[in-house]
């Protein structure tokens, strides 16, 4: 029966050691999860905090010595772009495809001095500046070439691979060709009065819109079209289905379809949206009361401006604007310092502070931070890489 009873003692002082064990651990795991959600909080909302991780435990500064590198030969003229995951090197009439880690990945023979890129995710367009050479390229893999009649101004490509080709010096004053991702030509679009300025294909394939400029009168009348592009192929007389002018001496600059259907077109003096016939504009760049800077619409679904404004005598700070061009919400980076220059693509944008560049991501947070007292070239970025160019050297930053 004593045996029994010290039995039982124990099992109950064992069952109140395990649920103060448990709630201990409950406590502790309650903690963990409060701190958490805290530092995420003010990792979110607090600019100084967020600096303070990026650089301490997320580790994103990079400098000159701990970059990968690719050795280049200034001699050689190259050409450098990036385009998915590859760095790619143009010189001497060979493509050279790179990986993140400064690794060849393959070759191309491509006849080309003067290079024009574009590119979408996988596919990758070059064209001979104002010649008439065109290539495309899949993942490093060609796909196909063409030779055209007139000299190509301006190229763009869709994640499908469809192809726009704008040439100049024919009996036109503008020529617009659509081929699909095979390289079969699709239609032409005729412009004898105006000159194209840009051209962009939809997602979906189903739409081409592009951008002309009329400078026949007193004032400078830029002009967006959309053709079906069922309609080009099937009934010419009928594929442009929406006309929009733009205001007297606003110029068009660039556009782009992003968000499958929606138009994002940039002019000099702000940036509007048309989607079903319906025009909104979305940013202005002429501001008075704001110095802007810089701006930009080569993003996935975001646009931004760059907005300088002085904080003493002799400093002054830059705020980046990201607007997301479906909601139209606004993200916001904050700088110390004035923007020398800016280079953007996908959903990353590059921004030059002379000793420093930032990467950052469209939702207004720091991905990497490069260092170096060395002038460079050029930038080139995807949302997998960046290239920082230099005159013997490509430095490689994983994004």
């Amino acid at each position: 029966m004593k045996l029994l009873k010290f039995e039982n003692e124990q099992n109950e002082m064992n069952e109140k050691k395990l649920n103060k064990r448990k709630v201990s651990v409950t406590i502790i795991i309650l903690i963990c999860m409060v701190m958490i959600i805290i530092l995420v909080a003010m990792y979110v909302t607090n600019t100084n905090t967020r600096n303070f991780i990026d650089t301490n435990i997320f580790r994103k500064n990079i400098t000159k010595e701990n970059a990968t590198f690719i050795e280049i030969k200034s001699e050689n003229n190259p050409h450098v772009y990036a385009y998915d995951k590859h760095i790619v090197l143009l010189e001497k009439n060979t493509l050279t495809s790179y990986t993140a880690y400064g690794k060849e990945e393959a070759k191309i023979k491509v006849e080309i001095s003067n290079p024009i890129f574009a590119s979408n995710e996988r596919n990758l367009i070059i064209a001979e500046k104002d010649k008439q050479r065109i290539y495309s390229v899949y993942d490093g893999n060609f796909l196909w070439q063409k030779d055209l009649e007139g000299n190509i101004s301006r190229i763009s490509v869709n994640k499908n691979g469809y192809v726009s080709v704008i040439l100049s010096g024919t009996t036109y004053k503008s020529v617009i060709v659509i081929f699909d991702k095979e390289g079969k030509e699709l239609f032409r679009t005729y412009l004898s009065n105006t000159a194209a300025v840009d051209c962009s294909i939809s997602d979906d394939n189903q739409y081409m819109s592009f951008a002309e400029i009329n400078t026949s009168g007193t004032l400078i009348q830029s002009t967006i079209k959309v053709v079906s592009v069922e309609k080009a192929r099937q009934k010419p007389e009928e594929a442009i289905i929406y006309t929009h002018n733009g205001d007297e001496n606003s110029i068009i600059v660039n556009i782009k379809y992003q968000n499958k259907n929606t138009l994002i077109v940039l002019y000099n003096d702000h940036i509007e949206t048309i989607k079903n016939e319906k025009v909104d504009v979305i940013t202005r760049l002429n501001d008075k009361d704001k110095n802007i800077t810089f701006s930009d619409i080569e993003l996935n679904n975001c646009t931004y401006r760059i907005i300088e404004k002085s904080s003493g005598l002799f400093n002054s700070d830059s705020t980046v604007e990201i607007k997301n061009s479906t909601n139209n919400k606004d993200n916001i980076y904050l700088l110390n310092g004035v923007a020398k220059s800016v280079f953007s693509n996908e959903d990353v944008i590059a921004i030059n502070m002379g000793d420093e560049i930032h990467f950052i991501g469209t939702n207004g947070w720091l991905l990497k931070k490069y260092s170096s007292k060395q002038e460079f070239k050029n930038i080139v970025i995807t949302n997998h890489i960046a290239g920082i160019v230099y005159r013997d050297r490509i430095e490689v930053i994983n994004l």
